[in-house]
């Protein structure tokens, strides 16, 4: 799911790629970004530190705080 909307070239990309993030941002997107609410349901902890696990490998964007 992340790819659509994450990944450069990607038909629903949305500027921002999430190389680096940590489960904390990940976990506080899915409750701040409106149209990231529908995986609140199919997204628990284990998964999402998953995520946040290969996050890590991805190259950051240059700038991200």
């Amino acid at each position: 799911h992340c790819a659509r909307c994450h990944q450069p070239g990607a038909p629903g990309f949305v500027g921002e790629t999430v190389g680096g993030r940590s489960a904390k941002d990940i976990a506080e997107a899915l409750i701040e970004v409106g149209e990231m609410q529908f995986l609140r349901p199919i997204l628990d902890g284990p998964t999402i530190q998953a995520i946040a696990r290969h996050l890590a490998t991805l190259p950051t964007d240059e700038g991200d705080d």
